[in-house]
């Protein structure tokens, strides 16, 4: 009896598991900031996989990638340019770095990538 309620215990825990994976990759996140312009900025992505769209005229916009980002843990910083504003993201786990330039998440390299 009782190796019956572990299996079970351990069938219901995975499924857990499996959920909540599910969950997190339907994680979305915003990062906002006013603009040098006097408007504002916005930015909405998904924390696992660091897909992206900015706000233009209320229409969200996705970000361009050079390539695909590894599935990670993402987050996006904004803050207030003399021309609008300026964004990058942050891979939590290896340290990757990207800025958004001409609507493109662009690498950051280290002096020794370069």
């Amino acid at each position: 009896m009782m190796k019956k309620l572990t299996i079970a215990a351990t069938v219901y825990l995975a499924a857990l598991f499996l959920a909540s994976e599910a969950l997190a990759d339907t994680s979305y996140k915003v990062a906002m900031t006013s603009s040098g312009s006097g408007g504002w900025g916005a930015i909405r992505y998904q924390t696992s996989t660091g897909q992206s769209w900015f706000v233009k005229n209320g229409v969200l916009i996705e970000v361009l990638e050079r390539s695909v980002p590894p599935k990670g843990n993402y987050q996006v910083t904004m803050s207030a340019t003399q021309k609008g504003w300026g964004a990058v993201r942050i891979e939590n786990h290896s340290g990757k770095m990207w800025y958004i330039k001409d609507r493109m998440w662009q690498p950051l390299l280290t002096a020794s990538e370069q």
